[in-house]
């Protein structure tokens, strides 16, 4: 105990047990039926958090979330592996061993069924957007302003606008009797097909039902 600054301190070596006897250095273990909790409050202004710092570079950091009797665990890792931005956090599923389910590198960049995400968002697998008959409007912005692709979830409709004429539009559409229109606000509306192998001329070949064109 020292009094000087009323602190309680314990060897780097001793474990504390509230409720049981500690295998870890604090080891928390409630009544039967009753919720087991830590509360971390500031006051004030003061801010309230949870340090979890490893010993070296090359260690992890890590929270560990499990279930009496069950093998089955979810883990958050935090990878202190060389610089910063080649440190990553990684959320574990599945049993004792864990699969990542999803890395977020030190460089910003979030990988879901890869560790090496090699964009901002990276999906190794199937990507879902909405449920179906229940849709949602998804777009795609690129670097140009006014330009974009859309899934219009109202028409059943992909849309791709660009910029050369803001008015023009191309529409693949399942829910009209066209599959594909283009619009425009101007006055005309033209489609311009190109070949860039000069020695081949480029078309358009229509194709009906019973193989004639």
């Amino acid at each position: 105990w020292d009094q000087s600054a009323d602190d309680l301190i314990f060897g780097s070596s001793s474990k504390v047990g509230i409720g049981v006897a500690p295998t870890y250095n604090l080891d928390i273990l409630s009544p039967n039926n009753v919720d087991a909790a830590i509360k971390v409050a500031g006051q004030g202004n003061g801010d309230a958090g949870v340090y979890i710092t490893s010993g070296a570079v090359g260690r992890d950091s890590l929270l560990y979330f499990n279930c009496t009797g069950d093998n089955s665990a979810g883990r958050i890792y935090y990878d202190h592996n060389g610089t910063p931005a080649s440190q990553s956090m990684r959320f574990l599923v599945g049993d004792s061993a864990g699969t990542t389910a999803m890395t977020i590198k030190g460089d910003g960049k979030i990988g879901i069924g890869t560790t090496g995400a090699a964009s901002l968002l990276h999906v190794n697998g199937t990507v879902q957007v909405g449920v179906d008959d229940t849709g949602h409007d998804v777009i795609f912005y690129g670097a140009t302003s006014g330009a974009f692709m859309k899934w219009d979830q109202a028409n059943d409709e992909l849309e791709l606008a660009g910029t050369t004429d803001a008015g023009s539009r191309l529409t693949i559409s399942g829910a009209q009797d066209a599959a594909i229109k283009i619009t425009s606000t101007d006055s005309g509306c033209s489609i311009d097909i190109r070949d860039n192998n000069s020695s081949e001329m480029a078309g358009i070949a229509t194709v009906g039902a019973a193989g004639t064109t």
